[in-house]
């Protein structure tokens, strides 16, 4: 199951930076709905991990931020709202990501656990950067931290698979 979760994780991470990614010349409708799809996936994947981490555990409380963070952003997509305050959502949204995914670094260091930190850190630090870059207006920090992000959620993805 755990592999499952990653997996919606991580193709939820792909398809949202995908739909960033100005070279697929998307239309702005088609844009909003990989974004959609792209962090409902991300919720539901942080959702299920967080349902199989111990109750209380740095790892749990962390993909419970992230799965929040996913589904703020899916709000901010759904209902009607205003330019300013899809921003301001998205922005929130993807910091709440960031801080999930420092909780759950944060575990990874106190085990020793070097995939963890590595994937962990790459996810904060892209959510951190499409936060500023929703902020600012920066599409192409958005974009970037788009992409940081998707290579975090995908190595720990292949982390949890196993080698046959």
């Amino acid at each position: 199951m755990e592999q499952f979760a990653a997996w919606v994780e991580a193709i939820g991470t792909i398809i949202a930076a995908i739909a960033e990614t100005p070279s697929f010349r998307w239309s702005l409708s088609q844009m909003e709905n990989l974004m959609l799809w792209g962090n409902v996936l991300q919720a539901t994947g942080n959702g299920l991990l967080a349902d199989l981490n111990p109750p209380g555990s740095k790892n749990q409380i962390g993909n419970i931020i992230q799965s929040s963070g996913n589904s703020t952003i899916v709000a901010s997509l759904l209902f009607d709202v205003t330019k300013s305050q899809e921003q301001l959502l998205t922005v929130q949204g993807n910091q709440l990501q960031a801080l999930g995914a420092s909780l759950s670094l944060v575990e990874g260091l106190e085990q020793g656990d070097i995939i963890s930190i590595y994937s962990n850190a790459l996810q904060a630090k892209g959510n951190i950067l499409q936060a500023e870059g929703a902020k600012r207006n920066r599409k192409d920090w958005s974009l970037a931290g788009s992409w940081i992000q998707a290579t975090g959620a995908t190595l720990a993805a292949i982390y949890v698979t196993p080698n046959e």
